[in-house]
């Protein structure tokens, strides 16, 4: 209708919310060919609220496939024109998504400095999609850092906020997919295996309900770790595979990495280590790939540094 009416505007916000549901989707392809058609209408005709939302929606997808420093650059030029114009609703949601950036490739301190800002503006404006993401992404900063308690904090803060009677159902359903996949994996961590199980399964329903693709392939990987925890071994595999499956489709680089390196994780403790260093080598090359795509030296001194990279490093190395 925009299209036959000439009308930009209604135009590049119908590109980039289309992309945003191939994003959802895990068509980063299909995503970025609307997006990146809609921010360049959105540019030539100096359109401020398609701006605004295009360089938010677009930089979320460009995040997801790996894109790191493209996605950065609309980032940062998002938050500079929101502040010029005083804008505080696309604002917070660009600190949100840019500490996931962060948090993606393993600069947490950054990650959790930025999602608290969000975090605090959320809750502040009340906004129904912007708190729960932004302590969810807090939540899962700390899972990284290993700091359990701290992670239920935000995990438990954002599950009373969705069961709330009086809390919002606009994007319940999409939070709570994060939610219940990050407190399954809190769960895991802490050995109750049970409890892991039930809220993992509440995500891959809710992920599979909606064609959540990056949200499947974390949480079958969760399954396979659960499984492993129970020595149930043909079942932790085809849980493994099914998510490495999934996610060499997708191509979302931290959760190709962990996926590989959760395989590994399984075929050593199977007593396997040919298949193990295999496994922990494909991860690696997905880590190095991603440095070698990267730009901004803050980002490759963070990932090279992070934990997981330097655990992977040190397994595919090893003959044991």
């Amino acid at each position: 209708m925009s299209q036959k009416a000439r009308d930009p505007v209604h135009l590049s916000l119908a590109l980039a919310t289309a992309g945003l549901l191939k994003n959802w989707e895990g068509e980063y392809a299909e995503a970025s060919h609307l997006q990146a058609e809609g921010l360049a209408l959105a540019r030539e005709h100096n359109l401020l609220v398609p701006l605004l939302f295009s360089f938010f929606l677009y930089g979320i997808t460009l995040t997801g496939r790996g894109s790191y420093d493209e996605a950065l650059g609309l980032f940062q030029e998002g938050l500079t024109l929101a502040e010029k114009v005083g804008d505080e609703a696309i604002h917070h949601r660009l600190l949100n998504c840019l500490g996931w950036l962060h948090s993606e490739l393993g600069d947490i301190e950054r990650a959790i400095e930025l999602n608290r800002q969000s975090a605090e503006i959320g809750e502040r404006r009340n906004d129904p999609g912007t708190l729960p993401n932004a302590e969810l992404n807090l939540g899962e900063n700390f899972l990284a850092l290993g700091d359990l308690k701290l992670a239920l904090e935000s995990f438990d803060k954002i599950h009373r906020y969705a069961k709330a009677p009086d809390t919002s159902s606009w994007m319940r359903y999409r939070y709570s997919i994060r939610l219940y996949g990050g407190l399954g994996e809190l769960w895991l961590r802490r050995g109750n295996l049970d409890k892991a199980e039930s809220f993992v399964e509440q995500s891959l329903d809710l992920s599979t309900h909606s064609g959540s693709q990056k949200n499947l392939v974390r949480g079958w990987r969760l399954k396979g770790e659960i499984a492993l925890g129970r020595r149930r071994w043909e079942e932790a595999e085809a849980w493994l595979r099914k998510a490495l499956r999934f996610g060499e489709t997708i191509g979302n680089p931290p959760q190709l990495w962990k996926t590989y390196f959760a395989l590994a994780e399984f075929y050593a403790a199977a007593g396997k280590p040919v298949e193990a260093r295999q496994a922990y080598q494909a991860a690696r090359g997905v880590i190095e790939g991603t440095l070698a795509s990267l730009r901004h030296p803050t980002f490759r001194t963070s990932l090279e540094n992070a934990s997981l990279t330097q655990r992977i490093y040190k397994q595919s190395r090893s003959d044991a």
